[in-house]
C-alpha cells in the first residue's frame, strides 16, 4: 500500500496528530491537503488517509477542524457523509460552514435535507454558504427550497448567498442587487458579492 516514503510520512503524519501542539496539528492537515492534490491516490492511499483526515475533524482546534472538513468533501466516502452531517452543529461557524460545502462534494442528495436545516443557522455566512450548497447539489431546483425561507435571510452577507443562487438561475433583479452590493464600502460583503458575480453559473445564465 502505497511506497517506503508514503508509509513514514503516515507514520509522522499519526505523532504529529498526537502532539498538543495545535501547530503541528494544522501542519499534519496542511501536510495532508499536499497529498491530496499532488499525489495520484490509489483506493489503497485512500483508505489510509481518511481515517488521519478524520481524526483531525474532531480535532479540538477550530482551524485544523475547518481544514480538515474541506479534506473530507475531496475524498471522503459514503462514511465521512454521517461525520460532515455532525460537523454542520459544529460551535465554530467556519467549520460549519465549510461543512455544508464539503456535502455537496460528496455529491449525495441525502444531503439536502441536512443542508435545508443551514438556511436557519445563527451565522449569515453560515446561511449563505447553505444557499450556495443546495444550488451546488440540485442546481436551480434550489430556489423553490429557498423561496419559502427567504425570510431567514435577513442579514446582508447571509442575502448575498441566496441573491448568488436566484441569479444563477436567471434572476436579472437578484443580479442587479449584486452589483449593488460589491460597490458597498463594507469589504465583506462587498468582496462576497463581487465573488457571487464572478461565478461561471452566472456568466452562463447571462
Amino acid at each position: 500500500m502505497g511506497g517506503p516514503s508514503f508509509q513514514a510520512k503516515l507514520k509522522e503524519l499519526r505523532n504529529q496528530i498526537g502532539k498538543r501542539d495545535p501547530m503541528l496539528r494544522e501542519q499534519a492537515v496542511d501536510s495532508l491537503g499536499s497529498i491530496v492534490e499532488t499525489q495520484p491516490l490509489t483506493t489503497a492511499k485512500l483508505a489510509a488517509i481518511r481515517p488521519l483526515i478524520r481524526l483531525l475533524a474532531a480535532d479540538r482546534n477550530e482551524i485544523v477542524r475547518m481544514k480538515a472538513t474541506e479534506l473530507l468533501g475531496e475524498v471522503g466516502n459514503r462514511r465521512d457523509h454521517a461525520v460532515l452531517v455532525a460537523l454542520t452543529a459544529d460551535k465554530c461557524w467556519t467549520v460549519r460552514a465549510s461543512a455544508y460545502s464539503s456535502l455537496t462534494q460528496l455529491g449525495r442528495r441525502t444531503s439536502l435535507a441536512v443542508i435545508v436545516n443551514g438556511f436557519q443557522d445563527r451565522n449569515p455566512v453560515v446561511q449563505a454558504y447553505a444557499a450556495v450548497a443546495a444550488f451546488d447539489l440540485v442546481g436551480c431546483q434550489a430556489v423553490d427550497l429557498l423561496t419559502p425561507n427567504m425570510k431567514l435571510f435577513k442579514a446582508t452577507r447571509a442575502r448575498v448567498g441566496l441573491l448568488h443562487v436566484l441569479a444563477a438561475c436567471g434572476d436579472e433583479r437578484a443580479r442587479g442587487e449584486l452589483i449593488v452590493l460589491s460597490e458597498l464600502p463594507n469589504q465583506q460583503i462587498s468582496s462576497a458579492a463581487e465573488g457571487a458575480l464572478a461565478d461561471p453559473m452566472l456568466q452562463k445564465s447571462l
